[in-house]
């Protein structure tokens, strides 16, 4: 488990540090203070051998690709003031290997086993063990994704071991959603997302996935029902909440990154939401990092918290500017208890 965390040169943090995590953290802050993106280094370092953990962190910036016969990326905006000439260095003391970003020629390097960020060149030299994590650039500049080019391709892909995930605010791909499901399926684990199904609708007993995928795949059986109903006619709760609860328990012993936890949900269920969450990840030992705008969804935090017995197990993280640097201010279970009950703001 990360207990500590230092990034370097990646999108707004020219240098940030961050130590004190927990089992379940969420972050919080103003808009465009760096929660989406601590969330991305923190998916980028716990999958350093992972190349693909790269492009899905390309493709949750739709903004950034450049459209023309093709869509590029270009990689300076990953690099804080898009000064690709220094490198991205994110690491943790946990962690034996740090991953290592740069940009030289016209290659593009990732996941170098590395806790030193000094001498980039030397290391650059020395990776002909490391060539999987090299990626081609177009004209000097942008990355082409896999999907429209055999120049940017996914080498040394472990999706089918993977246990660390990033749910962005969007809609989980269909694919990946299956995919979780074949690793629970007629599991213990199962049991545990019929549960989180049941905060928003008592009535549900079973889940099912259908080969066809021509209609509706995804079927709900209810209790008195005769016939199976699509998911799409349960609502945008019902969704966002299989998407949470599937990767939780997909993520046994690794770690699971939410962004705008609470996008779907009503504030109601957001408390029973936060308490399954934090039983479920200290009994599968899952690190939980989320994100919120949300007050009620602190609240909700809050409250799960001090009915849990472990209230070490959870903390709240305000990214904050001081001295035009980025900083992390810290809120435990008894800070926030005070603070909700004196109504101060921690957001």
């Amino acid at each position: 488990m990360l207990r500590d965390l230092t990034v370097q040169n990646y999108r707004c943090f020219e240098y940030f540090h961050l130590d004190g995590l927990e089992q379940v953290n969420l972050f919080v802050g103003n808009n465009n203070s760096g929660k989406t993106s601590l969330l991305e280094a923190i998916y980028l370092l716990v999958n350093f051998d992972r190349s693909q953990a790269l492009s899905e962190i390309v493709n949750n910036h739709l903004g950034y690709w450049y459209l023309t016969n093709y869509s590029y990326y270009d990689p300076e905006n990953l690099f804080y003031q898009y000064q690709a000439d220094k490198s991205i260095f994110i690491n943790s003391e946990q962690k034996p290997k740090g991953l290592l970003i740069f940009l030289k020629d016209k290659s593009y390097l990732l996941g170098v086993e590395t806790n030193n960020i000094q001498d980039i060149n030397n290391i650059w030299d020395s990776v002909s063990q490391y060539k999987e994590f090299k990626f081609n650039l177009i004209d000097a500049k942008y990355i082409k994704p896999d999907n429209q080019s055999n120049d940017f391709f996914l080498i040394n892909d472990k999706f089918d071991r993977e246990s660390n995930l990033f749910i962005p605010t969007g809609k989980i791909d269909f694919n990946k959603i299956s995919f979780m499901w074949d690793k629970i399926n007629l599991t213990n684990k199962e049991d545990k997302v019929i549960e989180a199904l049941q905060i928003i609708d008592s009535n549900i007993e079973r889940i099912g996935f259908l080969i066809n995928k021509s209609i509706e795949p995804i079927r709900i059986k209810k209790k008195n029902y005769d016939h199976l109903i699509p998911l799409s006619k349960m609502g945008e709760g019902i969704y966002r909440i299989l998407t949470l609860a599937m990767p939780l328990v997909t993520a046994e012993n690794g770690v699971l990154l939410i962004d705008e936890i609470e996008t779907g949900l009503h504030y109601k269920a957001q408390t029973d939401i936060w308490r399954l969450i934090i039983e479920t990840a200290t009994e599968l030992n899952v690190q939980v990092f989320a994100t919120t705008h949300s007050w009620d969804c602190i609240d909700a935090f809050q409250k799960a918290l001090s009915q849990v017995k472990n209230k070490s197990v959870g903390k709240l993280f305000r990214l904050d500017s001081r001295y035009g640097e980025l900083c992390a201010v810290e809120y435990n279970a008894e800070d926030l208890e005070v603070a909700f009950s004196k109504s101060i703001e921690v957001r």
